[in-house]
């Protein structure tokens, strides 16, 4: 991912420096495309139909729909078509380590997913997501590192401690996130917002490509052998250690409780 330095929207203040080193976001093509395009991209991974059942299934509830460049046009919005593929995405994904070990993702694929977390929302525009991608060799490079932060705390679990140094071959890429550091309090405490936020938007992608996904914890959040593998400046926190694969089996089903919504109208 390419980086380059920008100027903070805050400038030379106690919150931060006047510039920072940012990755660069491609320019997003903007041609018109179709909600059933669209569409069958985002549930050929996650509904597992059949080709035909896909077909009858947009053809009968996204025909008349278009995305445009500057978002849905009115027909999509009022028949609600449009957030019935996003809701059926987000209800269909599922925390899931059952995947096939040998089979590679493609960097390509890691970088259109990074790209996704950042379209998250970041006040102050301070840019927090950081990304490492461990595969091969470098998944029980990343285990040693977080053993020996473990160790650095003060754990003597030994058991505890040989299970974080082989847990992460157990897909074939795990991608660290961290969430940069700042001076200011509430902006620091806001880029782990964002980069929750972000978090899920991968997750969502993921999902939609037919990928597997687990967000993980990492044993020590600031941990600075950990941090020093992923190339994340000092004071980072690492939000999300995400296993990811091709799936040999399915997660367990989905459970929410109804949402507890207080209503002031008055």
């Amino acid at each position: 991912m390419t980086i380059r330095s920008v100027p903070t929207p805050h400038g030379d203040t106690p919150s931060g420096p006047s510039s920072i080193a940012v990755p660069v976001v491609p320019k997003r093509i903007a041609a018109t495309t179709t909600a059933s395009t669209a569409a069958r991209r985002l549930i050929s991974g996650v509904t597992r139909r059949s080709s035909h059942d896909v077909d009858g299934w947009l053809g009968m509830h996204i025909s008349r729909s278009r995305w445009h460049t500057q978002g849905m046009d009115t027909t999509a919005s009022t028949n609600g078509e449009s957030f019935e593929i996003l809701r059926q995405l987000i209800v269909e994904r599922r925390t899931n380590m059952m995947v096939d070990r040998e089979r590679s993702v493609p960097g390509s694929t890691i970088r259109d997913l990074c790209d996704l977390a950042m379209w998250a929302p970041n006040h102050k525009r301070t840019w927090p997501w950081r990304f490492a991608t461990f595969t091969g060799e470098g998944r029980m490079r990343l285990g040693e590192a977080a053993a020996m932060d473990l160790i650095a705390g003060g754990s003597d679990d030994e058991s505890k401690i040989g299970k974080v140094r082989r847990k992460y071959a157990r897909t074939p890429v795990v991608l660290v996130i961290g969430s940069a550091p700042d001076d200011h309090a509430t902006f620091h405490d806001e880029n782990r917002d964002a980069v929750a936020a972000g978090i899920q938007n991968l997750l969502l992608g993921a999902t939609a490509l037919g990928l597997a996904s687990f967000w993980s914890t990492a044993p020590v959040i600031d941990g600075p052998n950990t941090l020093e593998l992923c190339g994340f400046e000092s004071g980072t926190r690492i939000i999300g250690m995400i296993y990811l694969g091709w799936p040999t089996g399915e997660g367990l089903p989905g459970e929410r409780p109804e949402p507890e919504i207080t209503i002031v109208d008055s």
